[in-house]
């Protein structure tokens, strides 16, 4: 395939048509003239940072896990930056779509080549009959055009979404079951606040985060803190141990930061770290484990740890268990008021530093970037122009339905697997 003629097929359609294996079904070889086994092929990356994640591909006699890069043109690997890009380093295949060619090798930010790049060329002619067979999305796909469920009428779709609804409680609730068994009440629902925090692009490096500084640690230096500095202390704790702080980078340059609040603010949460981190002995994480790709602003994790203190001075002295427990039964006959006392102990207000900005390392302007929702572009899927679609997914347990037939059908383009799911529950 020629590198003019990029554009005529998608990398998105190939990053399809490795997650259906369709590359398994042929021989692989890599330039190196090694051959390529594909053991496990990882999982789709939708953010900043290669294709796929995690796969464990057996290189010549040698298995190994790591990233898979997928590209049109072998310089598209240069072009795209990637070989100054620290999220690349963990890459060890790279499949370019076309003929081979003498091109240089990929090479990552720490000039070591990638471990295996495979040359694989497709006639573009087959690229229909290709997404035929696999049902695939090709240019002109239309998922609302394509969403078989969207075309029952809406009784129907709301007891599915319902069905959903109820499975994600039961999934969560096992999970926690699951954690109870290493873990107090109190971790446990420290740990799912976290995540939650962390929405959907964070939630690992927040729940690893939560694992490094527990509930109960936090709790004691929260109280052996002056009351004047308990909320800086925790901020401090938490951003340090999430590896945020701009000591935590080595490209920062403090001559380069004009902003006084931020010449005020940061050097005393690097006190209080380097203070912690030497009498706990914890290691931080690495900045790269935190996404700030295509997220607003409001959202970065940065500001979400911020807020995460101020969540945590509502519980810290009775624990998340004890005190959620005595809200609910001295409120139980007024599920109305019970639901605002959830909100408003789970809203935080942002005070300080924090009121004008989103990072440590830099001055932040205002963000115009807005995306649709998840639960948004589902409902708009599944009940097309309907008008009624707000008052149908107005509570929160129909959105968190559409949440989980979002992240069980609709990322993984899995329309198949979900129509079976559905038409059991109709039967």
């Amino acid at each position: 395939m020629k590198v003019d003629d990029r554009s005529a097929i998608s990398e998105h359609f190939i990053c399809q048509l490795w997650e259906k294996n369709y590359f398994s079904s042929f021989p692989l070889y890599s330039v190196n003239k090694e051959k390529i086994e594909i053991i496990y092929l990882g999982t789709r990356n939708t953010d900043a940072g290669p294709d796929f994640k995690n796969a464990v591909i057996k290189i010549g006699e040698k298995i190994h896990n790591g990233d898979v890069e997928i590209h049109r043109a072998p310089e598209d690997w240069y072009l795209h930056g990637h070989h100054a890009d620290p999220g690349y380093n963990n890459v060890i295949l790279h499949l370019v779509i076309g003929k081979a060619n003498e091109s240089e090798a990929a090479t990552r930010l720490n000039r070591q080549p990638v471990m295996a790049e495979i040359f694989f060329d497709i006639p573009e002619d087959q690229f229909p009959a290709l997404a035929k067979k696999y049902q695939l999305q090709f240019p002109g796909y239309n998922a609302r055009s394509k969403c078989v469920l969207s075309l029952k009428s809406q009784e129907a779709i709301v007891e599915v979404i319902d069905f959903f609804s109820r499975l994600r409680f039961q999934t969560k609730a096992e999970r926690f079951k699951e954690q109870r068994l290493f873990c107090s009440w109190d971790q446990v629902l420290y740990i799912g606040i976290m995540e939650a925090l962390g929405y959907s692009k964070n939630q690992a490096p927040f729940r690893k985060l939560a694992n490094i500084v527990p509930f109960e640690a936090l709790s004691r230096e929260y109280s052996n803190a002056e009351s004047k500095e308990q909320r800086f202390t925790t901020q401090a704790i938490l951003l340090g141990a999430g590896g945020l702080l701009p000591s935590q980078d080595k490209s920062f340059d403090w001559k380069k930061i004009k902003d006084k609040d931020m010449l005020e603010y940061v050097p005393k949460l690097e006190a209080a770290w380097k203070q912690f981190s030497r009498r706990s002995g914890i290691e931080a994480m690495e900045k790269d484990e935190w996404l700030f790709f295509r997220l607003r602003p409001v959202n970065f994790p940065t500001r979400r740890i911020a807020g995460a203190s101020l969540v945590f001075e509502q519980f810290y002295d009775q624990g998340f268990l004890v005190k959620l427990l005595k809200m609910v039964e001295g409120l139980k006959n007024n599920h109305a008021k019970l639901i605002k006392e959830f909100i408003r102990i789970f809203s935080c207000k942002t005070t300080g530093y924090w009121e004008s900005h989103y990072r440590l390392e830099s001055e932040d302007a205002a963000y115009q970037n807005k995306k649709s929702s998840t639960v948004k572009e589902v409902s708009s899927v599944l009940f097309p122009d309907n008008p009624a679609v707000k008052e149908i997914i107005a509570s929160t347990a129909r959105q968190q339905g559409l949440i989980h037939i979002y992240k069980l059908f609709c990322r993984r383009r899995e329309c198949r697997r979900c129509q079976k799911e559905w038409e059991k529950i109709l039967d």
